[in-house]
């Protein structure tokens, strides 16, 4: 009974290898002794984890080892009406959308909106130092990136990573609008980001913004700087 455990065991990592285009020789289960076989399905079960990230503002995936699962349209709510924003999140909607059974003859009141790049009081000169170019008005992208056999996570106020970890990307922290009537979340804006080709009818329903250290609420100054624009870095780390 123990043998056929494992042996189920070892397909179902082995097909979820395969989608995850682990070789064939990384497949091998050594079935000498109890604990061969333990060591052998916890170094399996590593190789076949992993993590995803959104990479805001791009629709490429450069980082570490890491493999685009889609590039899409950034997402969020409409922030001029409490009655049209029902989610604070950011989404990454795909650019190819499938429908399931859907109608548009009733009004769900709930929006999705493309998201603009919106950096005021921020002048067009200032942006293209910030970002590489002018992109006020513009819709942002993103990519989907999957990082087979390790983990990431997002630290704000770093433009590298910490010792051992190995940088994806980086940028600047950015939310939305502050006059908003709902909240919206933080995250971590590609430095050089594009724009959605077609785009610049600027909306002004969905904006992002630059985030700023303020001292004067009890933020640690130094180490941090008043005033000044947050950094962020997108890091990952092997996990075998």
């Amino acid at each position: 009974m123990q043998v056929y455990v494992v042996f189920v065991i070892a397909m179902e990592i082995a097909m979820r290898m395969s989608a995850y285009g682990i070789s064939n020789d990384k497949k091998r289960l050594v079935l000498h002794s109890d604990e061969d076989t333990a060591a052998e399905l916890i170094h399996l079960k590593q190789l076949v984890q992993g993590s995803t990230y959104i990479r805001w503002g791009r629709t490429t995936c450069d980082g570490t080892n890491a493999t685009l699962v889609y590039a899409g349209y950034m997402g969020g709510s409409n922030y001029n009406s409490i009655g049209n924003s029902a989610g604070g999140n950011y989404l990454c909607l795909s650019s190819s959308p499938q429908w399931d059974y859907s109608t548009t003859t009733v009004e769900n009141s709930i929006f999705i909106t493309g998201v603009e790049y919106r950096f005021a009081p921020h002048q067009d000169s200032d942006l293209a130092t910030f970002l590489g170019q002018n992109l006020n008005g513009i819709q942002a992208p993103c990519a989907v990136c999957l990082l087979p056999s390790a983990t990431s996570l997002m630290i704000p106020g770093r433009t590298d990573c910490y010792t051992g970890w190995n940088k994806e990307y980086s940028g600047y922290i950015v939310t939305g609008y502050p006059g908003e009537a709902h909240a919206t979340e933080y995250v971590c804006l590609d430095r050089r980001p594009e724009a959605i080709v077609s785009t610049g009818n600027r909306e002004a329903i969905n904006q992002m913004y630059f985030v700023e250290a303020h001292c004067q609420s009890g933020l640690e100054c130094p180490p941090y700087e008043n005033g000044r624009e947050l950094a962020c870095v997108v890091c990952s780390i092997a996990i075998y």
